[in-house]
């Protein structure tokens, strides 16, 4: 009275497999099976276990070939750090380089192609001292008042050369920073005395204010420089269509007054 569960019909044929296998081998011509890999011996070749290392297939040839790697003429090729082959130069015969070093390190490391290290210093044997007059500049960094600078143009009678160990016995202490700032009372002094006028004083004032102002909005926009150029551009292509437009119309209307002149005069 036991209950047995019917088996499906394609487990059954899944079951039965492994036979269906073995008989279509049986049934197979001894011609068509596969015969397993002999080695140069004759012998059948036994599988590798997981265990025993790879060989690689220079080992091989050199075991086949009696300990000895055929090669052809030259040099065996040999593998740097990076793994790559690279071939060594074959033995020259009396033959000369014409390079000074052996390796692109070695010539990293020359200061130059002469073999010879630069000089790490300079000298000088004397110093030309010349004299340039101060003169109204427009300098917008300047704190407050009007901005110097020097002319162009020397005076060629106050210039005198000096040695350079004179100099430096004759020149005294560098001064600071702070000691280099010019009020602006001893800049306007110093205008005046050389020819400026006030009212040249005054203007340049101003335009150093508004140079100032320039650049404080262009620090405060800054980060809308894109869009500003997106403007521009845009403003410019505008103008050019209306141009372009306006040439146009002006050159209808001159070809239509030649083109009227050509028939009056015929028809006179």
């Amino acid at each position: 009275d036991q209950f047995i569960t019917p088996v499906p019909p394609f487990l059954d044929q899944f079951y039965q497999f492994p036979q269906i296998i073995q008989s279509s081998l049986m049934a197979m011509p001894s011609s068509e099976r596969r015969s397993p890999r002999r080695s140069s011996d004759g012998e059948p070749r036994r599988r590798r276990s997981s265990e025993e290392p790879r060989r690689s297939r220079g080992s091989r040839e050199s075991r086949e070939n009696g300990g000895r790697r055929r090669r052809g003429s030259g040099e065996p090729r040999k593998e740097d750090r990076g793994g790559r082959r690279s071939h060594s130069a074959p033995p020259t015969s009396g033959t000369r380089s014409c390079l000074r070093v052996k390796s692109q390190t070695q010539s990293l490391q020359k200061r130059g192609l002469t073999g010879e290290g630069r000089k790490s210093n300079v000298g000088f044997a004397c110093l030309e001292v010349r004299e340039y007059p101060m003169v109204l500049g427009d300098n917008p960094s300047v704190m407050e008042g009007p901005p110097i600078t020097i002319d162009w143009a020397h005076d060629p009678t106050t210039q005198f050369v000096l040695d350079v160990n004179t100099f430096e016995r004759m020149r005294g202490r560098r001064r600071t920073a702070i000691e280099l700032v010019m009020p602006k009372e001893v800049r306007e002094r110093w205008l005046l005395n050389t020819g400026t006028s006030r009212k040249e004083i005054a203007q340049a004032v101003r335009q150093c204010r508004k140079e100032k102002h320039l650049r404080m909005v262009s620090c405060h926009n800054q980060h809308m420089d894109g869009v500003s150029e997106s403007l521009e551009s845009a403003t410019s292509g505008i103008k050019k269509l209306f141009v372009f437009k306006k040439s146009a119309y002006d050159k209808s209307l001159s070809a239509a007054a030649a083109a009227e002149q050509t028939v009056g005069a015929r028809s006179a």
